[in-house]
């Protein structure tokens, strides 16, 4: 799955579970725990989305998107940092993996002999991929990481998250104005 599409998760975590609601400590673990969880699930249903393994610098269709994408992920990162730290550090914590595997390769030509892979991400999904119905997703969607048409759940992702965090906000706005009509 894409950085926004994470970020769009972490932000969603923060406005489940409020600040108001739990102690700050607990809240935090709650937050990161579901985040680093739920990263390794969206991974897994990024199959039946565009996401091909190696970059394609050739393909304008590959660039295009990942500007795009990419722009988006720097705007959410800008305008919601503040607000969401928690949600949004540990919902892109383990795509540090490739910061680290592409950055080494970039700047070394080779991966360090101590990180030849995604060690975050082996280790998530080594707890999602034995967790049903979680274990289901690696082997029973579609693999359509080279389908261009796969951006279209992407955005569809997207868009639902995008809805979800509004509907949490008028539920919040609905339940302020109770406690205030009560008090």
């Amino acid at each position: 799955m894409q950085g926004a599409t994470h970020i769009l998760v972490g932000i969603s975590l923060e406005k489940i579970f409020k600040k108001e609601r739990m102690q700050p400590v607990l809240r935090f673990v709650v937050i990161a725990v579901l985040a680093l969880f739920l990263h390794s699930v969206f991974d897994r249903i990024a199959r039946i989305t565009y996401h091909p393994p190696d970059a394609r610098y050739h393909d304008p269709f590959w660039v295009g998107w990942h500007l795009i994408i990419y722009s988006l992920t720097i705007y959410m990162l800008v305008k919601y940092w503040r607000k969401y730290p928690i949600g949004i550090t540990f919902s892109i914590l383990p795509d540090f993996d490739w910061v680290i595997l592409h950055g080494s390769k970039a700047l070394l030509g080779e991966h360090p002999s101590w990180y030849q892979y995604g060690r975050i991400h082996e280790a998530l999904h080594k707890i999602t991929d034995n967790l049903p119905p979680f274990s289901l997703l690696h082997t029973h969607l579609p693999d359509n990481t080279d389908g261009k048409f796969g951006i279209v759940w992407e955005i569809l992702l997207i868009v639902g998250l995008l809805l979800f965090i509004r509907w949490l906000d008028a539920l919040a706005k609905t339940q302020d104005i109770r406690h205030k009509t009560q008090d």
